[in-house]
Formats: C-alpha cells, sequence, structure tokens
C-alpha cells in the first residue's frame, strides 16, 4: 500500500512534495547527512561546471567554421555571457572546494577528539 495513503490513527501523513535526491531517504538515514548532502552538490557542480567548460570550448573550436554556403558559424555567447560563465564556473567551483575543505577539517578534528579518549 502507498505509504502516503496509510493513514493511521495519530499518524501525521507523509508530506505530498519531496526534493530530488541523488540519496534514496533509506540511505540518509543510515549515514551523515551532511557529508551525503556535500556529495550531492559536488556531483552537481561537477557536472554543471563541465558542461558550461565544454560549451565554452565548443564555441571557441566552432569560432573557426563556416556553415554549408561559407559562412562563419554564429557565435553561442557575447563576450560579457562568456565571462559570466567562466566566472560562475570559477565561483562554482572555488565553493565546491571551500565546502569540502571544512568537511576534511570537521573529520579530522572529531578523529583528533576520539584519538584523545
Amino acid at each position: 500500500m502507498n505509504d502516503r495513503l496509510n493513514l493511521t490513527a495519530g499518524a501525521a501523513p507523509a508530506p505530498a512534495f519531496e526534493a530530488f535526491s541523488w540519496v534514496s531517504p533509506e540511505a540518509a538515514a543510515a549515514n551523515d547527512q551532511e557529508l551525503l548532502e556535500a556529495v550531492c552538490a559536488a556531483r552537481d557542480v561537477a557536472h554543471g561546471a563541465a558542461l558550461v567548460l565544454a560549451m565554452l570550448e565548443r564555441e571557441e573550436i566552432d569560432a573557426s567554421g563556416a556553415d554549408e554556403e561559407g559562412r562563419p558559424l554564429p557565435k553561442l555567447f557575447s563576450s560579457v555571457e562568456r565571462g559570466n560563465l567562466q566566472r560562475f564556473a570559477i565561483a562554482s567551483l572555488q565553493l565546491l572546494g571551500e565546502r569540502a575543505d571544512a568537511i576534511i577539517d570537521r573529520v579530522n578534528a572529531r578523529a583528533g577528539k576520539q584519538a584523545e579518549t
């Protein structure tokens, strides 16, 4: 039976909306939630940044190309948009690195406290 429809006395219904997650609720309950959220965010940022950089590279490659009639291929981005996308990729990756550093520091601090006991 669908858990959302299973309304037993005193039980609150499950929420009708749950945000997308790369990790199942069962796996999340059994692991460090903050670490799992960081890994999922890292996956999205890495793939997004890779796509942005691939589009910028494709535009650079196409700059020397021409269509069937010999006309130069149109640019995908203006120079302003290109700069915005490059800075977006840089900032995203810097934030990702900072988040990873914070988690590593916290894990090492916990390990140090456990070693002292």
